[in-house]
């Protein structure tokens, strides 16, 4: 059998295959990953630390608010129906408001962001203090890619 033709175990009839089809195979499977690539090198992290450092002084630390998405609950829900079953289940600190939806999309449930002060955090992520079949999910910021209005300082 010659080097440029490949046959099947089934098939006594030869496959041909150019070189050029061959490297056209090749350049699909290269194509660019459409996500954008990190700006550090693959298995390093951001370290995060945690003051534990209990003494105020010149300066004062703002410890940050859990925030989640939280969706999939009646059409008709406020955001005071929903501070008020947040704290007869006992998390106090928490602040709602509506999400609405983008470019003139409607929905048949409402969805709002929900944050809470960290102290809460075991009764916030509960199942049992939600209400089944809604859903909670972390929420989450992402980079802005418009620049326009970045550079107005």
């Amino acid at each position: 059998m010659s080097m440029n033709n490949i046959s099947t175990n089934n098939s006594d009839a030869p496959l041909s295959l150019s070189v050029a089809a061959l490297q056209s195979v090749a350049d699909q499977q290269k194509k660019p990953v459409s996500r954008p690539m990190p700006s550090r090198p693959a298995g390093t992290h951001h370290r995060v630390l945690h003051g534990k450092r209990g003494e105020q002084g010149l300066i004062t630390a703002i410890p940050r608010r859990i925030r989640a998405f939280v969706s999939r609950l009646a059409k008709d829900t406020t955001t005071d129906d929903l501070t008020s079953w947040l704290n007869n289940v006992g998390i106090v600190s928490a602040k709602c408001s509506i999400v609405v939806p983008k470019d003139g999309r409607v929905f048949q449930t409402s969805a709002f962001h929900v944050s809470c002060d960290v102290a809460d955090t075991d009764k916030f992520y509960d199942e049992s203090n939600w209400l089944q079949g809604s859903e909670l999910r972390d929420w989450v910021f992402y980079k802005r890619t418009n620049m326009s209005n970045d550079n107005a300082l």
